[in-house]
């Protein structure tokens, strides 16, 4: 079995730190909540570091150890405090409500099983506080992104020790399966690091139906971070839902 990307903090923002356009849509229904804020698949701290330096109250949950504990130092070097627990998204319970789960940067789409994605849809809503809302992204399954691509240059980032490190990226769709399965090679002085994930695509017809069915309403769905509405040639898939109750 190759290496998940999530065992290695230094080799995951190696690869997505850069990425920070979400992260003022986040912090723009963090504030609207008014409240404290929940973050599944937390990683790094990538969106709940900048959502703690403005204030926010947030509780970050997320599977790996080793994502957790970048997550943490990076924590303590800022002197915040989120709350950072580790956890699997198909069953916490962290004895509390929210105003506000948030699952960013395409985590619904690691839940591969129905029955880890609804496990996971249930423990949101039981989370949520009475109209609570739930907001999410996801790419936008448009035709040339499920063609998959051949081995290319992804990027480059300098690892911990100094040394250049070159990510090569490889994709391909399983249209059975409706999944995506992404390769990466990080190729240094080092050595190779293979890594590679599978990740569940989900169509935008049948993305309201499964949160319809998990108790969800979608109330807002735009299609990119600039909060323009969704269309089928649209990047994204962002969507604020809300709870029972």
């Amino acid at each position: 079995m190759k290496p998940s990307p999530y065992r290695s903090a230094a080799r995951y923002d190696g690869k997505f730190a850069w990425f920070v356009e979400d992260v003022p849509w986040y912090h723009r229904l963090a504030l609207s909540a008014g409240g404290p804020v929940l973050e599944l698949g937390c990683g790094t701290g990538r969106v709940t570091l900048p959502l703690a330096r403005a204030g926010i109250n947030i509780v970050g949950l997320d599977n790996s150890p080793a994502m957790l504990e970048a997550a943490h130092k990076r924590a303590q070097a800022e002197n915040l405090a989120p709350r950072l627990i580790l956890g699997d998204f198909r069953f916490f319970d962290l004895r509390r409500r929210f105003p506000l789960v948030i699952f960013p940067f395409n985590g619904l789409a690691h839940l591969l099983e129905d029955r880890d994605l609804f496990a996971c849809l249930g423990q949101v809503a039981a989370h949520l506080e009475t109209r609570g809302r739930f907001a999410l992204d996801l790419p936008n399954p448009r035709p040339h992104l499920l063609s998959g691509n051949d081995e290319r240059v992804f990027l480059s980032y300098d690892d911990p020790e100094g040394r250049r490190v070159e990510v090569y990226e490889e994709s391909g769709y399983d249209a059975k399966e409706r999944r995506s399965h992404v390769r990466w090679r990080h190729v240094s002085e080092a050595g190779e690091e293979v890594e590679e994930l599978a990740l569940r695509v989900f169509f935008p017809d049948e993305l309201i139906e499964i949160l319809s069915r998990a108790g969800f309403a979608v109330e807002r769905r735009e299609g990119d971070y600039d909060g323009r509405p969704f269309s089928p040639d649209a990047p994204q898939q962002l969507l604020v839902c809300l709870g029972k109750g």
